[in-house]
């Protein structure tokens, strides 16, 4: 969503949740494509900004089906093979698969040390995130 429009969107009656933020950010493919398969089902929407205690936006929709995950699975560590989801810049909203987990600290691109993955994104690149920046997909 363009900038201009946040003070609109903060006090607007309805929900407001921006799967990629503000700015020129195309929305994830793969959220698109869930969502519009879910097409006028009901939807609960928690439209709260994320803040500093990890409490984020939530877009939750029912589902007849039986689940895919267990609530085991979502406590599992992260593994190679995981799909995950990018958080932060420059690779915000984007999609891959860990390749590999580091047990030890590795430096970032902005020189900080920090517990992390490969993953290889949708394009085939190759890149290490922080695990702070990742969520899973299950």
């Amino acid at each position: 969503m363009p900038g201009h429009l946040r003070e609109t969107a903060v006090n607007s009656s309805m929900p407001i949740l921006l799967t990629e933020g503000w700015g020129r950010l195309p929305m994830n493919d793969r959220i698109y494509q869930l969502l519009l398969t879910k097409n006028e089902e009901e939807t609960t929407v928690f439209a709260h900004p994320q803040d500093h205690f990890g409490q984020r936006p939530e877009i939750i929709i029912p589902s007849t089906e039986p689940p895919k995950a267990n609530f085991a699975d979502i406590r599992k560590p992260l593994a190679v093979g995981q799909p995950v989801r990018l958080t932060r810049a420059p690779y915000l909203g984007q999609v891959g698969e860990v390749v590999q987990i580091f047990q030890l600290s590795k430096g970032t691109s902005v020189g900080v040390k920090a517990p992390g993955a490969d993953v290889v994104l949708a394009n085939g690149q190759r890149v290490f995130v922080p695990l702070a920046n990742l969520d899973a997909i299950i």
